[in-house]
């Protein structure tokens, strides 16, 4: 049977009634039971069987929007439900399948089709660490390219199964012989996430004492105290693994890069490029795997890293769940509504604020939601808080009496403040998520949002970092991200990154994104086009003229370099901005490198004098460089003239070197140490950071806040410390207090985590280079890793293996002080303790699972 052309214009005339129907039904709460008519459902279903049969992608998207349709109306037809189960079988979309199966109380299938479907679920099993797994079409595909290939790239939407197939891939390889994986994910944020799932598809997945193979799992770049005979995962963001090249003290064999299409980022995506070609410079039978969301030329990986005889790419467009774009246009009293561009309704009266945004945003969300699960898209943190405020206010939800939220909460409370606003919004399942939280909360917030526990997310542009918040519908009031002259549209691959989240495949049928007209975003056709394409930052300044102009400026020390983090709205933590402040020296910084490894300074091919000059003018650098070279490699994004600064700084001090090692914070008074510590600070805002590491007004607040830090005080004593230290008895608030919290984290992220590590890190390799080459490699032996400290926030061993093993600082600091954790076997320890003896049920739930993990 042929489905002609005027066939399919009536397919998709009875698709656009049936979804608007669903709309109606779910949004406004009409039933319209008069509409439906099994006929066209029957219809429907039976061209759905000839067009899953298709070449064209198009033809099965319609199998796949029918299938769904028929799975959701609220119809007690079993027939229908069933052929709409044997579509989605025969899509290889199982999940879903396995979605409509549970959901229909018989399956009366005949034994033809009962046998294709078993046919079809055989030819999509395989074998993974040594169990067998049903994929879908394009989870088999990506671990047969995987098997084949050295370099792969793959780009899929969110809800396709990615990262279910990746893990299971890591642990295969290297049960098969493979001993060192690295997963590189864009954020700090993404850390803990990424390290405890692995953790547990391993425990749940193979039985390691019959297999006799242990695991190194950790977030650390110093590999130093792991177990070489066991086998190795570690989870990095593009900084570390850029350290653990620097270190070359493993080797290894497999590397996965999440979020590729991140090497289109300022500074990081610099940083994630040059960090790549470092690995494979060190080892050279390394085997690369990109992932990315939805992007039109996943080749470009493999074209930059590989030969084409030894890489592949897979480009899947089709998400797993069906997905309707539903705009609502502004009019004089509510909105228009349509879906997938076909009017809903006329017009639906939805209240809209004359001086609130927030105000507009939560009207439309109260008055115009489903019941589901929902992600709000706020440009600012104020934008997102004031959202939810404006629905907690509303009254339409109660305290949700969810046992987990309300331990989450009075964990928070206990943590932080009993004032902090977020912990009384738990309770209600609304939530809001952005960069400034401290970090056990995100960690928290994600977590209970993966399982589904808040009806509502207000969420800025952290989102866009590969967050696993998945919700059935997603609001976008205006798609901008920043404030002030930082704002900037979110591009077309960010838009769509963040509407991938709508639907979770295994969950739902569909997923919604919620368009919204405003004064601000009038133009909401504008992302009508999802075609995206990646392209390298380094390939927008590595032209001759270009590089010319940025060395010259360089030579002058005259490089734009603010990094001012007050202008940065949002971005994970300060190591994930998003914008290209200092990337000129990033762009230096990498053209040296490239000379230095004799690379081509630009991407292209060309011989002339223009070309010749600028090799020159690297040359000139390199030789005028005083300091081995290997710092210009080792210390990618610093300033050659500020590296070679602070060498003849310490050349000039030689006779007295000791004095520039740091102690250990707990092997000296705090005295002692202070006093240490602000003079190393001193010489890397000096030599290192031109001046921008501290002004006069924060100095000692850098100081002190950062040793409290890593010197492992609670996180409310560092956060409050003014509040809690108020001479003048004013009584803070609850507003007052949250922002209070939001303003101290984003100086302890962009301050201390992000701009102290970076001077202390270049100041630490600095300084032992140095020192062995002057013969003193056992002073070198004693530099302390500060950059590490001040990153995670510890410094004791048995914390820092904690947390570098995935546990959150907060839980760490708890147990290691409750428990009188000791350095020696801590997680031996930690596997016979008794915690009942915690009062709090989320903090005990929380160890009790890592625990679980670990045994």
């Amino acid at each position: 049977m042929i489905v002609n052309r005027e066939c399919i214009k009536k397919i998709d005339n009875l698709i656009n009634k049936y979804i608007k129907l669903e709309i109606k039904r779910e949004f406004l709460h009409d039933q319209c039971e008069s509409e439906k008519n099994i006929g066209e459902l029957v219809y429907l279903l039976e061209n759905a069987l000839i067009l899953l049969n298709s070449h064209s992608n198009k033809n099965k998207e319609r199998a796949l929007t029918i299938a769904t349709i028929v799975a959701k109306l609220p119809v007690k037809n079993k027939q229908l439900k069933l052929i709409s189960s044997i579509i989605l079988g025969r899509l290889r979309n199982f999940k879903s399948q396995e979605l409509v199966d549970n959901n229909n109380e018989e399956n009366i299938i005949s034994p033809f089709d009962m046998l294709k479907n078993n046919l079809y679920k055989r030819n999509n099993t395989i074998k993974l660490v040594n169990k067998e797994y049903l994929l879908n079409n394009f989870q088999l595909s990506f671990y047969e390219l995987v098997k084949k290939r050295k370099v792969v790239s793959v780009s899929a939407p969110t809800s396709v199964g990615k990262s279910f197939i990746i893990k299971r891939i890591i642990i295969d390889m290297l049960l098969n012989g493979l001993n060192c994986c690295v997963y590189v994910v864009p954020t700090r944020a993404l850390i803990t996430e990424v390290i405890n799932e692995i953790r547990k598809e391993i425990r749940k997945e193979i039985n390691i004492d019959d297999l006799n193979i242990g695991f190194n799992i950790s977030s650390s770049s110093d590999v130093t105290n792991l177990k070489k005979e066991f086998k190795t995962i570690l989870i990095l963001t593009q900084e570390r693994f850029y350290q653990l090249c620097n270190n070359n003290e493993i080797k290894v064999n497999v590397l996965i890069v999440d979020e590729a299409q991140n090497v289109i980022d300022g500074k990081r995506g610099v940083l994630l490029e040059y960090s790549i070609k470092y690995a494979k410079r060190l080892w050279k039978d390394l085997k690369l795997i990109f992932i990315s969301p939805l992007i039109n030329n996943p080749e470009k990986f493999t074209q930059r890293f590989a030969k084409e005889d030894e890489s592949g790419y897979l480009n899947e467009m089709k998400s797993s769940v069906r997905q309707n774009i539903i705009k609502l246009y502004k009019d004089t009293c509510g909105y228009k509504i349509t879906i997938n561009d076909n009017l809903v309704a006329e017009k639906v009266r939805i209240n809209r604020s004359a001086s609130s945004i927030s105000g507009n945003i939560a009207s439309v969300v109260l008055g115009f939601n489903n019941g589901q699960n929902s992600i709000i898209y706020c440009n600012t943190t104020k934008l997102a808080v004031d959202v939810c405020e404006k629905i907690f206010n509303s009254g339409n939800y109660d305290d949700s009496n969810i046992d987990v939220l309300n331990e989450f909460a009075d964990f928070i409370e206990y943590s932080i403040s009993k004032k902090y606003l977020l912990s009384k919004y738990i309770r209600k399942g609304i939530v809001y998520h952005y960069g400034k939280l401290p970090p056990f909360i995100r960690g928290g917030i994600e977590e209970l949002a993966a399982q589904g526990y808040f009806k509502i997310i207000a969420c800025t542009s952290t989102l866009l970092q590969g967050i696993n918040l998945p919700a059935q519908n997603i609001y976008v009031y205006n798609p901008v991200k920043g404030r002030g002259k930082k704002k900037k549209d979110l591009s077309n691959l960010e838009f769509w990154n963040l509407a991938g989240r709508a639907g979770r495949m295994g969950y739902d049928f569909c997923g919604n994104i919620i368009l919204i007209q405003n004064k601000e975003w009038n133009d909401i056709n504008k992302y009508d086009d999802k075609s995206n394409e990646v392209q390298f930052i380094s390939d927008q300044y590595k032209e001759i003229d270009k590089l010319k102009k940025i060395i010259l400026h360089s030579e002058c020390n005259d490089i734009e370099n603010t990094e001012d983090v007050e202008d940065i709205e949002d971005g994970e933590d300060i190591d994930d901005i998003d914008d290209n402040d200092g990337i000129n020296d990033y762009i230096v910084s990498s053209t040296i490198i490239d000379r230095i490894n004799h690379q081509k300074l630009i991407n292209h091919q060309v011989e002339n004098e223009s070309y010749n000059n600028l090799e020159d003018m690297v040359d000139k650098i390199i030789q005028g460089f005083e300091p081995p070279k290997e710092l210009l490699i080792r210390l990618v994004g610093m300033r050659y003239s500020n590296i070679n600064k602070l060498w003849l700084y310490l050349k000039s001090n030689d006779s007295t070197i000791e004095k520039f090692l740091l102690p250990h914070p707990f092997n000296v008074d705090k005295k002692t140490f202070l006093k240490v510590y602000t003079e190393v600070i001193d010489i890397i805002n000096k030599y290192l950071m031109n001046e921008n590491l501290y002004n006069q007004y924060d100095k000692d607040k850098l100081k002190f806040m950062s040793y409290s830090w890593i010197t492992e005080n609670k996180l409310k004593f560092i956060l409050l410390y003014k509040v809690l230290k108020n001479s003048s008895n004013k009584e803070y608030n609850n507003k007052e207090i949250s922002k209070e919290v939001e303003k101290q984290v984003r100086y302890l992220n962009g301050n201390i985590r992000y701009k102290l590590v970076k001077g202390f890190y270049a100041y630490g390799e600095i300084l032992k280079e140095y020192l062995k080459i002057t013969g003193r490699e056992k002073l070198a032996h004693k530099i302390i890793n500060i950059p590490m400290y001040l990153e995670i926030g510890a410094c004791k061993n048995s914390t820092v293996e904690l947390v570098s093993l995935g546990m959150n600082r907060e839980f760490a600091i708890e147990v290691v002080e409750k428990f009188k954790i000791t350095e020696n076997n801590s997680i031996e320890q930690l596997k016979k303790l008794d915690l009942s003896k915690l009062n709090n049920n989320y903090l005990k739930g929380k160890l009790e699972e890592f625990i679980e993990t670990i045994k």
